[in-house]
């Protein structure tokens, strides 16, 4: 009886460990994130003609949080996390973001959101934070080739070249649901 008990124990202690594995798969499975880090730069031309340059270290985190009915993928919430930290500053910039947003496969905006909210975020000592979310819900197809997309840059008014932005292919989220990687 006694190892029958024990059998037992060992059964259901398994069950709860593969329980609680498949319960954080499913729950890091409700979201897509993308994370980029690149180093924008502006110059600007004293009038001695020596140049004067502003290297700013960006960082970005967009997440699209989503679920699964039958036929139809809902994303519900979006997040949007940008750092701002200037590494060499010897002109004026100021910073640049625009939301995320949804495009078709020809980059054309199918669906602009509005009422984005603060959200809350530690960040270390850096010059500026975007730390913005929003909830409105859309549905598509599983299939749409829809993408989440989003614009970060620096502006400098005094510069030679004036903006720097990353590239939009970077700040880009695939939104298709893929069947066998679930991706």
């Amino acid at each position: 009886m006694k190892e029958i008990i024990k059998k037992c124990g060992t059964v259901l202690t398994l069950c709860s460990i593969i329980g609680l594995v498949v319960s954080s798969v499913n729950a890091v499975a409700a979201s897509k994130t993308r994370r980029v880090n690149e180093t924008l730069k502006l110059v600007e031309i004293s009038d001695g003609g020596a140049p004067l340059r502003t290297y700013v270290n960006v960082s970005t985190t967009a997440r699209e949080y989503f679920n699964l009915t039958p036929d139809k993928i809902e994303y519900y919430k979006r997040t949007l996390y940008v750092t701002f930290d200037s590494t060499i500053s010897n002109t004026s910039w100021s910073t640049m973001v625009n939301p995320i947003y949804h495009v078709d496969s020809t980059g054309s905006t199918t669906k602009k959101f509005t009422s984005w909210k603060k959200e809350d975020y530690i960040a270390p000592a850096v010059d500026s934070v975007y730390s913005k979310s929003n909830s409105t819900s859309v549905k598509y197809n599983r299939t749409s080739n829809k993408k989440a997309r989003w614009g970060i840059g620096i502006y400098g008014s005094d510069t030679f070249n004036k903006i720097d932005t990353i590239p939009a292919s970077e700040l880009t989220i695939d939104l298709n649901y893929r069947y066998s990687t679930g991706k």
